[in-house]
């Protein structure tokens, strides 16, 4: 078989063509086996042969909404386009089946899924990786009980705060060289907030938790890393005094012979700027194109002769000028993070330490756990034992993909290829943009490269060039912009990476969403993006002109570059109404809030602060009473202050529970949700968490607060990030501010880069700690940095194509050149890409359906394609619901919390007496003071055939319920139950005892015995002491109603055990 390879732009469908893949594996699996091998079809669960990974939950829930809605679809011989992208890849597999048998094979797939959910294998990357660690603990060395964590932060500030609290003397010393580095460099002095900071940016990155254990030895020998500073600076020494003492004789020479004769205007700034590099006075005398002498002076043939000599002893000195820059420059780019690196080394040991302390493992590290036992054989161990669980492999986001994920997950697919099976990978280089994260958009790239895939079948590759979301002119304009913003950028960096990523051939899409469509771009010549200005060009402005027209303010969406920047949008517009996703945190409830400040005053009644912010939001939103604005704890509620001591006592989720009933915050206006799902984070946590008051505050601080409810139904304009924004769609977008810099990258998430070290003892350290400056620019680290300068503009680019193809209809644009550096700000290529597909004549790059336009209007310059779309009106009508159960229409309901005072009491039973009084008499087992029936029922339970008996009785006996005393006693009356009905005792039945039957509105009804052999089902419900009754028949045929549905041939019977009466049962 083969591996393919889908290139899937934006809107093209990958979803679709993801769904269609896995049904058609579906298909082709159960097709092959009961054709084949004659395996009866209720055996087979071919979904379980199938791992589709995807990179986000949300990606996850989408997946596995729309398999199971084109299941059903042509279970019912419904959707006929789906239908005929299902059979052209079984044509593509070599499958051949009719329009019917699909039919019956998504069924039974169908069926197989819903009652087999938890092996429906559609998920996340990271829980891929956590589900196989759990499932190889044992060959791992890992605890079974092993917790996982995903919260990094949460572990690194524990690590962080043992070494602070306990460091080593060496730590101790690396502690002091920390905090005077960033002393000398005046920066902020909260040691304890930077280091963690720092931590959190580089600990887990994996450059660094791949090093070679050798070289995190040599970080960790302080005399070792001591040596090797000292042998940096000593060369840094030696080089410079090497150097200055060649300047100062030449600066000698030239003071003795030429100074008074020569242009010192250009000669003295080059001397007392050394080593900066020459300015373009002193650039054209080194170059022969001025005179270093005065015009006077230019007839003195021994001066010219002197000149003459020493500009070459200048050309010389520009030379050791540029090699001393170059060592100076790489040593001091060497030595900056070194200190750093070292308590780096010292806080991943702690972290090792708080680790084992919690019995916990980062998720974070699974990946790389399982990279480190795999060596370059076909089918490690380590995965043998999954590989034989999966036959195909679908992976979508590939782009985004991890060198550690893909080698884990490339053996996978290697097992699968070598046993002929069909496998899918889908992913865009346009749209990767989490390379901070780990993403090597580079394995997509060279996929049809690998060796080791190529081997084993062929590589397919194929481009979905169909655009099913915008409008024409939108996806003509992408066309045309990126190849030429590709184009220019390569040019100015003398590269040809972008154009090899923007291709004619993976860029251009053919519009399916029909034409029309809108694009505007307004760039202004001035410092402040025209986007905020009072002119009817402005963000707000076209906002306003759209919803007049009919777009509502929830179909629109803003798009910016980083969460800070919706500050600015929602300070300069102040008539719309905005939400963003940390609208929707819990931290911005103020029901919440109340909550987190009076935790903070039990945990600490001198907190006046809280204290204060309690009494004034309990007066002013609860009361509905002006503010006294007192920090007094006797001005609280008397139900909190005067009952302190006994509230820090209860348990957390009791205690949250009591202050919201003191407190009476379901009084809160839409404030429900947040307290149902404040209460749903309160509950995980002290699942596995202490249930201290202060603990809890801490979880709240690095990681709770931030939690999102499902965002409810609000017609209010939409702020997301472009990273956030990836995967989803809006009628219209607007990106205000088209000025990111082209050469920068997320630096919230990494300090440095792990380069190869240059020249200096590689074989203590291979690899060296790199902050990439533009000083790197000018150091051995040179080739290395223009590398990651070409990686940062791919980033940076392929950030715009995530964002210039949100919109289906509209999309706008406003950007600013004045003050911009030439080939680093995204503003400076949107208005020259423009401008060159403005002026060109090439056939390519026009549009002759809505050309661009181009209008300048002072220091503005607009463009445009189309006119504006807006939706079109039409008659009321009622909307249809699919007949599909599992298209899920979403209706807004109302949610409302409310709490009620608990009245318990204690009344003990009669019977209960028996427990507590001294049992006389001589049959004092506890077989007597159990409920008999139900003890027969649990032997009942566990007897699927007649030999299971002695051990469901013993069982009960190691459990305590019956003494041993009795089980031989209970093992020859069960004999004689059996006895009866040897025939549904023998083993040829499927048996499945106290199943849950589950009926329409959620009610669940519980059958003793229910048997299947091919289309044969029996449903027994047992009776023992008991007297015969309607209600019983009943019960059975309630139970044979409902599996009537799924099994036609149902029979049932009552069975009396003690009479040895079987009553049939007809429905």
């Amino acid at each position: 078989m083969y591996l393919t390879v889908n290139n899937a732009s934006a809107g093209s469908g990958k979803t679709f063509t993801l769904a269609a893949e896995y049904v058609a594996d579906l298909v082709a699996e159960l097709h092959a086996t009961i054709g084949a091998y004659h395996i009866p079809s209720y055996a087979i669960n071919a979904h379980r042969r199938i791992l589709a990974i995807t990179f986000t939950n949300k990606a996850t829930a989408e997946m596995k909404e729309r398999i199971l809605q084109y299941l059903y679809a042509l279970s019912q011989q419904q959707d006929d386009a789906f239908l005929e992208k299902v059979k052209e890849k079984l044509t593509s597999f070599s499958v051949s089946v009719s329009d019917q048998q699909i039919a019956a094979f998504t069924r039974k797939a169908l069926i197989d899924i819903l009652h087999d959910y938890n092996q429906f294998h559609v998920i996340t990357i990271d829980s891929f990786f956590q589900k196989l660690l759990s499932s190889l603990a044992r060959e791992l060395n890992l605890p079974a009980n092993l917790k996982v964590d995903i919260n990094n932060n949460e572990a690194i500030e524990e690590a962080v705060d043992l070494l602070l609290r306990d460091p080593e003397p060496s730590e101790l010393g690396w502690l002091k060289n920390y905090i005077n580095q960033r002393n000398a460099d005046a920066q902020n002095w909260n040691i304890a907030e930077e280091i963690k900071k720092f931590s959190y940016k580089n600990l887990l990155l994996e450059d660094y938790q791949l090093l070679p254990d050798t070289e995190k030895a040599f970080i960790a020998d302080n005399a070792k890393m001591n040596d090797f500073i000292k042998s940096l600076r000593k060369i840094l020494r030696d080089i410079g005094e090497q150097f200055n003492n060649t300047l100062q004789q030449i600066k000698d020479e030239f003071e003795a012979s030429l100074e008074e004769h020569s242009n010192s205007r250009s000669i003295k700034p080059y001397f007392k700027n050394m080593p900066k590099a020459p300015k373009e006075g002193m650039e054209k005398i080194l170059n022969g194109d001025a005179r270093l002498l005065l015009k006077k002076a230019q007839d003195n043939a021994e001066l010219c002769s002197l000149e003459t000599n020493f500009i070459e002893q200048l050309n010389e000195l520009e030379k050791a000028r540029k090699e001393y820059e170059e060592l100076s420059s790489t040593i001091a780019l060497m030595l900056k993070n070194l200190s750093p690196l070292r308590l780096l080394n010292a806080i991943e040991k702690k972290l090792d330490i708080v680790n084992q302390e919690h019995n916990r493992f980062l998720l974070t590290k699974t990946k790389l756990l399982f990279h480190t036992f795999i060596d370059d054989q076909d089918a490690p161990f380590i995965f043998e034992k999954t590989g034989n669980l999966y036959k195909h492999i679908l992976i979508d986001e590939f782009q985004d993909t991890a060198k550690t994920q893909w080698n884990n997950i490339c053996h996978l697919l290697l097992n699968s290829m070598s046993e002929g099976n069909t496998n899918l990978i889908v992913g865009d280089i346009k749209q990767s943009i989490y390379r901070w994260n780990g993403g090597d958009w580079r394995l997509l790239m060279n996929m049809s490269k690998d060796p080791k895939l190529a081997l084993l079948g062929e590589i397919k590759t194929e481009t979905l060039n169909d655009n099913y979301r915008s409008k024409s002119n939108i996806v003509h304009f992408n066309n045309k912009f990126f190849i030429e913003a590709a184009k220019q950028l390569d040019e100015e960096s003398n590269t040809t990476l972008l154009r090899e990523i923007y291709t004619k051939e993976t860029t251009h899409q053919i519009p399916k969403k029909g034409k029309g469509g809108y694009v505007y771009a307004c760039i202004s010549e001035e410092k402040e993006t025209p986007a905020f200005s009072d002119e009817e060009f402005s963000l707000s402005a076209q906002m306003h002109k759209l919803h007049q027209a009919g777009v509502a303010w929830k179909d629109m969406c803003i798009l910016i570059r980083k969460r800070n920047d919706a500050a600015k949008i929602i300070e300069n517009i102040t008539d719309i109404e905005f939400v963003s996703d940390e609208a929707f945190a819990l931290g911005s409830s103020l029901g919440v809030q109340l909550i987190i400040h009076l935790l903070r005053i039990l945990d600490n009644e001198e907190d006046t602060a809280a204290i204060y912010f309690v009494i004034k939001a309990y007066e002013e939103y609860i009361l509905q009473a002006e503010p006294s604005h007192s920090n007094k704890l006797e001005d609280l509620p008397k139900d909190f202050s005067s009952d302190i001591d006994y509230l820090r006592k209860m348990p957390l989720y009791e205690l949250i529970l009591r202050l919201i009933e003191i407190f009476q915050l379901d009084k809160l206006k839409e404030g429900s949700t947040y307290l149902l799902s404040f209460l749903d984070q309160t509950l995980d946590y002290i699942s596995t968490n202490p249930h201290t008051i202060n603990s809890f505050l801490r979880k709240w601080e690095n990681a709770l607060q931030s939690k999102s409810i499902p965002s409810s139904k609000v017609d209010a304009v939409r702020i997301l990030t472009i990273h956030k924004s990836k995967g989803l769609e809006f009628h219209s977008v607007f990106i205000p501010d088209c000025t990111w810099e082209l050469g920068t990258t997320n630096s919230d998430h990494r300090s440095f880069l792990w380069w190869d070290n240059p020249f200096i003892r590689k074989e203590n350290m291979p690899h060296i700690p790199i902050t990439p400056s533009s000083q790197a620019k000018n150091s051995k680290f040179k080739t290395q940095y223009e590398e990651e300068m070409n990686q940062r503009h791919v980033d940076n680019l392929n950030l715009a194509y995530v964002a210039f193809t949100r919109p289906r209809y509209n999309l706008f644009l406003w950007a600013n050149t004045k003050g911009k550096k030439t080939n680093d700000d995204m503003g400076l290529l949107l208005a020259s890409t423009l401008k060159a597909l403005y002026d060109t004549d090439s056939i390519e790059l026009q549009n002759e359906e809505a050309p661009l336009t181009h209008e300048q209007i002072e220091s503005l310059s607009i463009y445009e394609i189309g006119t504006p779309e807006v939706p079109k009106m039409k008659a009321t009508q009622k909307v249809e619901k699919s007949d599909n159960p599992f298209v899920y229409t979403p209706e807004e309901k109302s949610i409302f919390f409310k709490t009620f005072p608990a009245r318990l009491s204690f009344r003990q039973s009669n019977d209960s007496l028996e427990f507590m009084t001294e049992l006389q008499g001589e049959d004092t087992s506890k077989f007597k003071i159990m409920d008999r029936g139900k003890i027969f029922h649990r032997i009942m339970q566990n007897i699927k055939v007649a030999e299971d008996m002695p051990k469901s009785i013993k069982h009960l006996s190691q459990l305590g319920i019956i003494s041993e005393g009795e089980i031989e006693k209970l093992q020859n009356q069960f004999t004689e139950y059996l006895s009866a009905h040897p025939e549904w005792f023998d083993g040829s039945w499927n048996v499945f005892t106290e199943t849950t039957l589950l009926k329409s509105g959620n009610a669940e009804h519980r059958a003793d015995r229910i048997m299947t052999r091919g289309n044969e089902t029996i449903i027994i419900d047992f009776k023992f002491a008991q007297k015969e009754e309607k209600k019983h028949i009943l019960q059975v045929q309630g139970y044979m109603k409902l599996l009537k549905e799924i099994r036609p041939q149902v029979k049932g019977y009552l069975w009396y055990v003690d009479k040895g009466l079987t009553i049939p049962v007809e429905l």
